[in-house]
């Protein structure tokens, strides 16, 4: 057989060809996703505090307003994109990525449904896979058509998603408090039977209804931005700046009145959900445009290297979160059990903290190995042969 005609083998993107922003804004997005999660971690499915403060009462209206569905909507956006950037790197072998994706998407809906049922049910990564099967035979179209059909996709879940929202408000029918907090400290079997239906019903009912719609539509606007050259600073700094300025004079200040809609005790009200939702992507949109023009245009943006570690690493550290979290508030194989002895400023400081820790580690484990842990396996597994981990000295970063 000539050699020469010989098709390279499929293999990972090595790190030198990643653009530092698209690294930067997952790794934001990441980090800005746990302030949400922590909460149901700490508090329960209610998110309930215990004679909270007037700190406790500020520190979730900053959540409410700052990072609930910005962060995810961000991370959906980058899903869509990242199937687009596989393609291309497939396209530039001469192959057909067709089937290492299908396989990659298949492990990595294997991954979270194990992180649902045994760790966090508020997982992400099935609905990711899910959806992620059939957005990919949209890879193709030109980023106009990828538009407008996501746009319709997500102004349909918009429409759907915040009257269900609304009419929902809370968690408290599928079970109580105290049994919930009981489980929680009690062992791990226990925990995991306490919240097994609400992971049903998030995987069934609620994707097909919300996320299916919703996350699809996002991902699909996704792919249109990464082929328009948004997200590695191709586009024209005005527009960046515009993105900055509409999130932060109309975005937030939007947001912010919704949220003091929402009544006591309550997580979230019909004013809130309609707009929080339809605003959250274009703030998320804000806050990628200022890490896209520190990386793009500004003389130090390898300040955000850290920012891009953790995002390199975002599965490890995806999964990374919930095993701290497990641990911490969770009872059973050595938990310390404190679901609800924290109201919404000591959980946000313990986030933070974690949050400080990934992107110490991130960097740090980058400057020996190659791939996150979680990033090794997934890859090993879907090439089919193990991957060299550690980083030789020839390796470029």
């Amino acid at each position: 057989m000539d050699e020469t005609n010989q098709k390279p083998p499929a293999k990972p993107v090595q790190p030198a060809q990643r653009a530092l922003s698209i690294d930067a804004i997952r790794g934001f997005a990441i980090l800005g996703i746990l302030p949400v999660n922590i909460q149901y971690f700490g508090m329960g499915l209610d998110k309930i505090a215990t004679n909270p403060t007037d700190t406790d009462h500020w520190v979730r209206a900053i959540v409410h307003v700052l990072f609930e569905s910005k962060f995810i909507s961000i991370f959906s956006l980058l899903f869509g994109a990242g199937i687009v950037l596989m393609d291309r790197s497939a396209q530039r072998r001469g192959t057909s990525g067709t089937g290492v994706y299908l396989r990659r998407t298949a492990i990595l809906l294997t991954i979270g449904l194990i992180h649902a049922y045994l760790f966090w049910y508020g997982d992400i990564l099935v609905t990711y896979a899910i959806i992620g099967f059939a957005a990919y035979w949209f890879r193709r179209l030109e980023w106009k058509w990828l538009l407008l059909i996501g746009g319709a996709l997500f102004f349909f879940g918009w429409l759907f998603t915040s009257w269900i929202f609304a009419q929902g408000g809370d968690s408290s029918g599928l079970i109580s408090r105290a049994d919930e907090l009981a489980a929680a400290r009690g062992g791990f079997f226990e925990r995991v039977m306490a919240h097994i239906w609400f992971v049903i019903i998030l995987q069934t009912v609620f994707l097909v209804l919300f996320a299916a719609w919703f996350n699809a539509g996002l991902m699909l606007i996704g792919m249109a931005l990464v082929k328009a050259g948004f997200f590695t600073g191709e586009l024209a700094t005005r527009l960046y700046l515009g993105l900055i300025v509409f999130g932060a004079v109309i975005a937030i200040p939007a947001i912010t009145i919704a949220t003091s809609t929402i009544p006591e005790g309550a997580q979230m009200s019909m004013a809130y959900s309609y707009v929080n939702l339809v605003l959250a992507p274009v703030l998320g949109l804000g806050y990628a445009s200022v890490i896209i023009l520190i990386c793009t245009r500004h003389k130090h943006a390898r300040l955000l290297t850290p920012l891009a570690a953790t995002g390199r690493m975002a599965l490890t550290n995806y999964l990374f979160q919930s095993v701290a979290c497990v641990f911490l508030f969770y009872g059973g194989l050595g938990g310390l059990g404190l679901i609800g002895r924290y109201n919404d400023t000591g959980v946000f400081l313990i986030g933070a903290g974690i949050i400080v820790a990934q992107l110490v580690l991130s960097t740090l484990w980058l400057r020996a190995f190659r791939f996150g842990p979680a990033e090794w396996l997934w890859r090993s597994l879907t090439y089919g042969r193990v991957q060299p981990m550690l980083r030789s000295s020839r390796t470029p970063r």
